[in-house]
């Protein structure tokens, strides 16, 4: 949360045998306050968003941060980004020995 605001991001992680780890996060936008309000109460942030639109499934196709983007932004895209930025610290931390 930032000034009260619930927001919308999408996290990955990398961890190596060795156990050392990298870490990377997407985009992240502002939740609308209903939906928040419902999170806040414990609910999951799919089940909330499929009520919100009245759909089913949604966590399984373009994602909440498709829906609150008007599908310009999807699901895939976001973790093909925070994929990238795993991918690429990985690469910098081999060849940087």
């Amino acid at each position: 949360m930032l000034d009260n605001e619930m927001f919308l991001c999408n996290w990955g992680a990398l961890v190596l045998p060795s156990g050392e780890k990298f870490t990377a996060a997407g985009a992240q936008i502002p939740l609308p306050n209903s939906i928040a309000a419902e999170i806040h109460k414990g609910k999951e942030l799919g089940v909330v968003v499929d009520e919100y639109f009245q759909a089913s499934g949604i966590r399984h196709s373009e994602g909440a941060i498709g829906m609150f983007t008007a599908h310009s932004v999807t699901r895939d895209l976001l973790f093909e980004h925070i994929m990238q930025l795993l991918i690429g610290q990985l690469k910098f931390h081999q060849t940087s020995r």
